[in-house]
């Protein structure tokens, strides 16, 4: 369960190919315009920022963070966005935050990269005002099958299988840790198969990709070239988990 990357050199190709999509985006605006102004949000495993970058942009009364654990991706961000502060941390391990500091915080396309969902959940609480909410989206087992990444690339499915913890289980390592479910919300979205897009999924643009075979990938990008002489879209599946402190 978990398995982390070095997202070091992959910086600058995270940066030309991921990008704040609105049907995540979206929930995460919906939650912070219900906080009080001079709110703290976190980001936990912030990357390059695109989605605490866009939440400070919409919604700029409000106090924002984020941590990750690779220094370049940091950089990036900071290049990005002077008003958020970014912080080096490891979600494995302690924060880098006194108790009670946040009213939200929220990963996104993160949970898998960890190798110890107890700690991060347990750190999450003691980061969290009472009263907080964390936000998990991640992909349950339906939705991978279901997406668009599965159907052109096959072998990713079991290469994320082996990483992803099932909801279920994050909803053990939060029930123990203090933090107690009240909602699970599907997060659908598609996307037209332009010749941009295409080019990111040759940058590998999926961490997933990067773990399977050069040639599998090459085969899996000949699927995708002839849906999109189709004119077919890319389906996106995700699952938000919404917690707050019991």
């Amino acid at each position: 369960m978990g398995k982390p990357m070095n997202y070091d050199s992959f910086a600058q190709t995270y940066l030309r190919t991921r990008t704040a999509v609105n049907w995540i985006l979206k929930p995460l605006l919906d939650e912070v315009t219900t906080l009080h102004p001079n709110s703290s949000i976190l980001e936990i495993g912030c990357g390059t920022g695109n989605y605490i970058i866009e939440l400070n942009e919409k919604v700029p009364d409000n106090n924002y963070f984020g941590f990750d654990l690779s220094e370049e991706m940091l950089r990036v961000a900071r290049e990005r966005n002077k008003l958020i502060e970014f912080t080096t941390g490891n979600a494995d391990d302690r924060f880098p935050y006194p108790d009670k500091t946040f009213q939200l915080e929220f990963m996104v396309d993160v949970i898998h990269h960890i190798t110890k969902p107890d700690v991060c959940f347990k750190e999450a609480r003691r980061t969290m005002k009472e009263n907080g909410v964390l936000l998990i989206i991640t992909d349950s087992f339906d939705d991978m099958e279901k997406r668009s990444l599965t159907k052109f690339f096959p072998e990713i499915l079991e290469i994320e299988m082996d990483r992803y913890p099932s909801v279920d289980e994050l909803n053990l390592f939060a029930g123990t840790n203090g933090l107690q479910l009240i909602e699970t919300k599907q997060l659908n979205g598609e996307t037209e198969l332009t010749d941009d897009f295409v080019s990111k999924l040759e940058q590998k643009c999926s961490s997933a990709m990067r773990l399977m075979p050069d040639e599998l990938h090459k085969k899996g990008m000949a699927r995708v070239k002839e849906a999109q002489k189709k004119k077919e879209k890319w389906y996106s599946y995700y699952t938000m988990l919404k917690y707050i402190t019991k």
